[in-house]
């Protein structure tokens, strides 16, 4: 009878730390799960705050300083190897509407528009048309204005080393735009690298671009 009485005890009291050690085990667990997100989300938050605070102020209405600015053209000749300068001249069709193409950017880039608060950031060209966003938002616009054949074409953007910068990815290659701030602050860069089948080097230009309002030298 004594005997029963303490194999009882000692199987509750074995049940008891059993279950103890469970409900620790649980704990243990819901608290790293906890860490995980907690972790994660603290992470993402210290990435934006480094976004913002490496983000320079880039708001503003820009006019193309045309003068500062490589000549986007000659660059052009010299990526497809064009000695002469008429690689294209008199060819028809795809090159055409290439050309035609080319001609509206350039056409687009003459004034930039770009809203800003913190990190996050828009710029519009000439007619309006939204050339770079962050964060990324939809790129249908960016897909309709391409040629036939450029639907795949997609668009990220992220800010590097304090400048913004724009990738765009299609069949036909790869396009990388930055926007920075000259060193004193006073005019805005646009650096623009292409690198595609039609060219035989890395297109890579730059345009510069004065405050609306201001005179330049």
């Amino acid at each position: 009878m004594i005997r029963n009485r303490i194999a009882e005890k000692s199987s509750r009291r074995g049940n008891a730390r059993l279950a103890w050690s469970l409900l620790a085990i649980l704990g243990a667990a819901f608290l790293f799960s906890f860490a995980r997100v907690a972790a994660k989300e603290v992470s993402a938050l210290t990435a934006l705050q480094d976004a913002t605070a490496s983000a320079p102020k880039l708001a503003g209405h820009w006019q193309l300083n045309k003068d500062q600015s490589d000549d986007v053209r000659q660059k052009m000749q010299a990526a497809r190897g064009d000695s002469g300068g008429g690689g294209e001249r008199g060819q028809g069709g795809r090159n055409g509407e290439g050309r035609a193409q080319r001609a509206g950017m350039m056409d687009e880039l003459q004034t930039l528009a770009i809203d800003q608060t913190g990190s996050n950031v828009k710029v519009t060209g000439k007619s309006g048309r939204v050339l770079a966003q962050y964060p990324s938002g939809d790129s249908t616009a960016e897909k309709n204005a391409g040629p036939e054949g450029e639907s795949q074409r997609t668009t990220t953007a992220q800010w590097q080393n304090g400048q913004l910068t724009v990738v765009t990815q299609s069949p036909r290659g790869k396009s990388t735009r930055t926007y920075s701030l000259s060193p004193d602050g006073k005019q805005l860069y646009v650096t623009t690298k292409m690198e595609n089948e039609r060219f035989k080097e890395p297109l890579t230009y730059r345009l510069v671009y004065d405050p609306v309002g201001s005179s330049s030298d």
